[in-house]
C-alpha cells in the first residue's frame, strides 16, 4: 500500500485574487501576479514529475501487487496522473460514476485524488463525499484482494 500526496502548486488567497481580477490589459501588479502564479505552477508540475517518477519506481520494483491512494494534485489527463497509474486500475475508472471531482476549493471542481490498484485486483462501490472539512473531498472504495478470475 502506497499512501502519497504529491507537491501542491501553493496558491495563496493572493494569487486566487489576481486571477479573479484578470482583464484583457492588465495593470503592472496583475502581470507581477501572474508571473508569481506562473513561477507556482512550473515550481509545482516539475516538482510533482519527479515526485511520480520515484515513487512509480517503487510501486514497479515492488514484489506484490499494489494498491496507490493520495492527493496527486493533478488530473487525469497529466504526465503525472499517466506516470502514475502505469498498469495499474483507476478505481474511478471501474467503479465510480459522473466526474468525480475532489477538489472543493476556488477553482474549479477537478478529480486529483485517486486509489490505484493491482490489475488482479477489482474496486467496487468507488465513493466522493461532498463534505467540507478541507479542500478536498474524501474517497473511498472496496477492493476485492482476491486475484480477478
Amino acid at each position: 500500500m502506497f499512501n502519497t500526496h504529491l507537491e501542491s502548486i501553493g496558491f495563496k488567497d493572493d494569487d486566487l485574487n489576481v486571477l479573479d481580477s484578470l482583464d484583457f490589459i492588465m495593470s503592472k501588479s496583475q502581470k507581477e501576479g501572474l508571473l508569481n502564479i506562473s513561477t507556482k505552477l512550473t515550481r509545482a508540475f516539475n516538482m510533482r514529475s519527479n515526485q511520480a517518477e520515484a515513487l512509480a519506481r517503487h510501486i514497479r520494483n515492488s514484489p506484490y501487487p499494489v494498491i496507490v491512494c493520495g492527493d496527486f494534485n493533478d488530473t487525469p489527463v497529466s504526465y503525472v496522473y499517466q506516470t502514475m497509474r502505469g498498469p495499474l486500475k483507476d478505481a474511478f475508472k471501474e467503479s465510480g460514476s459522473g466526474f468525480g471531482g475532489t477538489y472543493n476549493g476556488r477553482l474549479p471542481s477537478f478529480r486529483i485524488d485517486y486509489i490505484f490498484h493491482a490489475p488482479e485486483f477489482n474496486a467496487y462501490n468507488f465513493e466522493t463525499f461532498p463534505i467540507q472539512y478541507s479542500d478536498h473531498n474524501p474517497i473511498s472504495t472496496v477492493i476485492d484482494l482476491q486475484p480477478a478470475k
